[in-house]
Order: C-alpha cells, then structure tokens, then sequence
C-alpha cells in the first residue's frame, strides 16, 4: 500500500497521471523505478543549478576583476605628474 509521498512520486515519474489512478497495491519494482526516475530527474536539476552557479561566479569574478585593475591603474597613476 502506498503512501502519499510514494503516489506523489509516482505521479511525478510519469507512471500515472492522477493519485487517483494508482492502485491500492503496487508491486515494489514500480515504485522502485518511480523512485530511480525521480532520483535521476533530480541529480539532472542539480547538474544545471551547478552549471548556472559556476557561470554566474565566472561572469561576477571578471567583472570585479576589471574593476579592481581599473582602480589598481587609476591609484597607480595618481602618484605620477606629467
């Protein structure tokens, strides 16, 4: 017999459409491949939040970059009289 977080999974994966259409019983190999599904569909999102996360402290850390040698050059000649 299933739980409710089993039939969430269950509908998640794609085996039913609705909570409704799952049976009182379901053999352990089902849920078993609902839970893989739903684990791989997971550890995907994970890849592309990882990937995204990367991205955005690749693009923050250049534009601090310029702006530190910006600031870096312009102190530098400061100091100097033409």
């Amino acid at each position: 017999m299933p739980t409710n977080f089993d039939k969430k999974v269950l509908v998640w994966a794609g085996r039913f459409k609705k909570e409704e259409d799952i049976p009182k019983y379901i053999t352990s190999e089902v849920l078993d491949a609902a839970r893989n599904t739903m684990r791989i569909k997971v550890c995907y999102i994970m890849i592309a939040l990882t990937l995204l996360g990367c991205l955005a402290m690749v693009i923050t850390g250049k534009e601090v970059s310029v702006v530190f040698w910006m600031t870096h050059l312009m102190g530098g000649l400061r100091g100097l009289s033409f």
